[in-house]
């Protein structure tokens, strides 16, 4: 898939950008999710080494302010994916961090929660944009008491754990399953899995009095909460809204390089952001808005049939772009219009130096301030080839 190419810089600059008429661009509503079962399990037993190594990819920690859980990948759609983890884990946070199995990280927005205070619908629905990770099948029956399982988590923040037991029984009419799995805080939202590899459980809580006592959340019970419509979040507010109104005290820029509609049909008020570009995951060109009071970033990708996609807070929206008569990007999106002036060259090749340099000092953080050397040696050579890749 190609990105749209060939759009100008910004020819003419003026403060604020007059409204767009009526029926201009055709607007499209944010991407619902549909959320269709899984698959069915196979009947292939695994070792619990090698149940680790393949279902590893589709684990991951989920880590707030508040502390450490887990989660699991149960469906790629839309180039989203979506993970299971325990309502109680991202309570009072829309966006969460999750940490692979290979150390990368991502945001996720939180799309759906259960009740907190229920223990068998205490579960909550993450999406991030992009399909990453391995996707783990949801057992359809019921899991037979007596049957090996396994736990991946994070018990105690000890990211990528895997602790093996059985089912000992059934409770509340099949919606919990009790199991003798070691379990402990961190493990919550994290899958329980059978020796084919598939989610039997949500690893949910935990007899603290006893040993050998530990619950999850059913299979069946994790179904019903993924096609019911409960507990599904309210739509985002307006994309083209800035989240951040100036102060009398704020100095605009010179040159504005975006513009929000802050009331519907009124027209785009000049705002200070940043616009840098990078290639995604999946090797396409996106645009980073950033809002400069704020640090609010909005992730844009132009494509060909002018349609746009606007990633904000880990949740995908649709939209429409075109090219306004200064020549800058306009994006309708979610009930409303903003604008942005795509760097130029001159623009491109700093950011680019400047992404260049985030990874390369994680890498060498020793070296900050000290010169490289020829550019023929080992280090400078490994900064090329880092902004080289970016490209």
């Amino acid at each position: 898939m190609t990105l749209a190419a060939g759009l100008a810089g910004c020819k003419k600059i003026t403060s604020n950008k007059s409204a767009i008429s009526a029926g201009q661009v055709k607007e499209l509503t944010s991407k619902k999710i549909i959320r269709n079962l899984p698959s069915e399990c196979t009947i292939q037993e695994y070792s619990a080494e090698e149940l680790f190594d393949k279902s590893k990819s589709g684990i991951a920690v989920v880590l707030t302010d508040s502390g450490v859980g887990s989660a699991f990948v149960v469906k790629h759609e839309n180039n989203s994916t979506l993970l299971v983890t325990n309502a109680h884990v991202v309570q009072g946070n829309s966006v969460v961090t999750l940490k692979w199995s290979d150390d990368s990280k991502d945001q996720a927005a939180v799309v759906k929660i259960g009740d907190v205070q229920s223990l068998d619908n205490d579960l909550a629905l993450l999406e991030l944009s992009g399909n990453i990770g391995k996707v783990l099948k949801i057992k359809q029956g019921k899991v037979n008491t007596g049957a090996d399982i396994v736990a991946i988590g994070a018990p105690r923040g000890l990211e990528f754990t895997i602790t093996r037991g059985i089912v000992s029984a059934h409770r509340d009419n099949g919606r919990v399953i009790q199991i003798d799995a070691p379990i402990n805080p961190g493990n919550s939202g994290g899958a329980i899995l059978d020796k084919t590899g598939c989610v039997v459980g949500v690893a949910t809580f935990i007899r603290r009095d006893s040993e050998g006592l530990a619950f999850a959340i059913s299979s069946s019970q994790l179904q019903n909460f993924l096609v019911s419509d409960e507990g599904t979040m309210s739509d985002s507010p307006a994309l083209a809204n800035r989240t951040t109104y100036p102060s009398p005290n704020m100095i605009m820029e010179e040159k504005p390089k975006c513009w929000f509609q802050q009331d519907d049909g009124g027209d785009l008020e000049a705002a200070n952001c940043f616009v840098g570009t990078r290639k995604n995951n999946n090797g396409h060109l996106v645009y980073d808005l950033t809002e400069t009071v704020s640090g609010l970033k909005r992730t844009i990708a132009l494509w060909e049939d002018e349609k746009a996609e606007v990633i904000l807070k880990g949740q995908v929206y649709q939209g429409r772009w075109w090219t306004d008569s200064d020549g800058d990007v306009r994006v309708k999106v979610n009930g409303g219009v903003f604008a942005f002036v795509l760097p130029d060259s001159a623009e491109r090749e700093k950011d680019l130096d400047r992404r260049t340099d985030v990874i390369f000092y994680e890498r060498y953080p020793e070296l900050k301030g000290k010169i490289l050397g020829s550019s023929k040696g080992k280090l400078a050579q490994e900064w090329l080839s880092i902004r080289e890749s970016l490209k």
